[in-house]
């Protein structure tokens, strides 16, 4: 049915048409303006404040001019206006509230910007974002019960952030017994990213590689640079003016030049051999108490780090759920790398006792793990840890072993090399004799230097052990060697290395049947 409304008089239907065309342009230009305010919200900043303009009354350009104010800008008191101009438009849109409440909180404003948080997870209770937010912002103010009740929510609603969650939450509480059992989900994956944030607490690059120690004097050109310096005798000094002691001088100028090149180089070339000897292991001796001292102040000022990392490693022993052995080493290498000789045997021997196929990693009367390489290489706590390099290859080889059906194949493409690129750290007693033996094998192993066995102190990079060179082709050769630690030793770092180093060296080598045996106290 249609319904028709007579309209007889002209005017009246001039009126009609106008207004009906005023609304289409009111229309037309409200839509005009909502397509040109969104192509100049496009451009940053200054086509935002456009937009703004032209759409006044729409709240997410004020939301994302104080978005680039706050984070682009950094400039929280510039972000303020347009944040609360956002929810004043938009009340119960939570991200505007949330970025409020960082505004405020940027500018130290506590309580508003709790007032806003309130508001914001009013708004929206559940959004992973928004609980993310509320939760950092409440660990600021100091607000722990706030804090963690939106980490909680957070990491329920996205388990697989549990890694960032633990190292907020340890942040906020320095409590591991109130994370594990109140604020994150139960099981193994929990644990173990509370383990890493607790090892990243302590370490922020978690490093286990150490360094080799670089001693080059460059000898030769120090004492060509001192022939260099002496004065000739000339015709003039001789003929002419007061005679010069020709001895002296040259003594004079040596000496002046020995000054500048021990002020160079660091490095007294008026000394003996015998007397820089002295004095580089005194000043090694001291270098190595230092290291060791500060390892120890570390210990005692992260304490409760340490305990917390052992309180979530013996929750994470006992998870009946399985996980890969492998996250869990960090834990046992932060040990290492503090100088906690025991606590590192015992976790290795819990984990061990977990996953019982690390029993194969051992054998009697051998401190090396997994020493004919027959298993894999877990690349760190007490296994071996090996370095990718694109000077060598590390390999297992199961087709060339010495015992068992496998060894370690070390393949070298004519480029300078230090080391082979593995090492297993192995905990020692003070003042102990050890005996090392280890066998390699050659084909074609050509360089100015060749391969050396090396055990070397972790703390004072002294090397205690080196084998004598081996290269060229050559069948499984044995290196052995007795050694004993020094009075204040903890770990050793045995390695595959080259002295001097940083030579060509090109061919195969292997490596097999490495151990370490203690002989007893010196």
């Amino acid at each position: 049915m249609t319904f028709e409304i007579p309209i007889r008089s002209g005017a009246t239907r001039l009126l009609l048409g106008l207004v009906a065309l005023s609304a289409f342009a009111v229309l037309a230009s409200r839509a005009e303006a909502a397509f040109f305010a969104d192509r100049l919200a496009k451009i940053p900043l200054f086509g935002t404040e456009l937009a703004a303009k032209a759409e006044p009354e729409d709240p997410e350009y004020e939301y994302e001019l104080g978005n680039y104010w706050i984070i682009a800008a950094q400039q929280a008191k510039t972000a303020l206006p347009h944040l609360q101009r956002a929810t004043q438009l938009d009340a119960f849109n939570g991200h505007y509230w949330g970025q409020l409440a960082l505004a405020y909180q940027q500018i130290g404003d506590a309580s508003h910007a709790d007032d806003a948080l309130n508001r914001s997870l009013a708004a929206d209770p559940t959004t992973p974002d928004l609980l993310w937010q509320a939760a950092n912002v409440y660990s600021f103010l100091g607000e722990r019960e706030r804090a963690t009740d939106s980490i909680h929510r957070f990491v329920i609603s996205t388990p697989e952030q549990s890694p960032i969650a633990a190292q907020l939450g340890w942040r906020a509480t320095r409590d591991a017994d109130l994370l594990l059992n109140q604020v994150l989900p139960k099981g193994p994956h929990s644990d173990l990213s509370l383990l890493i944030a607790l090892v990243r607490a302590e370490d922020p690059s978690a490093s286990a590689r150490i360094q080799p120690l670089d001693v080059d004097p460059n000898d030769v050109f120090v004492h060509n640079l001192v022939r260099l310096a002496v004065p000739e005798p000339s015709t003039e000094q001789q003929t002419q003016g007061p005679l010069i002691d020709l001895a002296a001088e040259k003594e004079k100028a040596r000496a002046n030049m020995l000054r500048l090149i021990d002020l160079k180089t660091g490095h007294d070339w008026s000394k003996t051999e015998e007397e820089l000897a002295a004095e580089h292991l005194q000043r090694t001796q001291a270098e190595y108490r230092a290291k060791q001292s500060a390892k120890q102040q570390a210990v005692e000022d992260d304490a409760d780090v340490f305990a917390a990392a052992s309180l979530v490693w013996k929750r994470l022993m006992s998870e009946p759920d399985s996980f890969d052995v492998r996250l869990a080493l960090p834990y046992i290498q932060m040990l290492i790398d503090s100088d906690l000789d025991a606590p590192s045997r015992d976790a290795w021997a819990i984990l061990a006792a977990r996953e019982k196929r690390l029993n194969n990693w051992s054998v009697p009367n051998n401190l090396i793990k997994n020493g004919s390489f027959e298993y894999e290489l877990l690349n760190g706590a007490l296994d071996w840890q090996y370095t990718v390099s694109d000077v060598n290859t590390l390999a297992i080889d199961h087709r060339t072993s010495r015992e068992g059906d496998s060894s370690l194949l070390l393949r070298f493409e004519d480029k300078p090399v230090a080391d082979a690129g593995i090492v297993q750290y192995v905990p020692v007693k003070p003042d102990t004799q050890y005996e090392f033996t280890g066998f390699l094998k050659g084909d074609s192993l050509d360089g100015a230097t060749g391969l050396r066995f090396q055990v070397q102190d972790t703390d004072s990079d002294a090397p205690y052990f080196m084998s004598p060179d081996a290269k060229g082709t050559f069948g499984w050769t044995k290196l052995s060697g007795r050694f004993v630690t020094s009075s204040s030793a903890h770990f050793v770092a045995v390695r595959i290395v080259r002295d001097p180093a940083n030579t060509l060296i090109k061919g195969n080598a292997w490596a097999d049947s490495v151990s370490l045996t203690e002989v007893g106290a010196k």
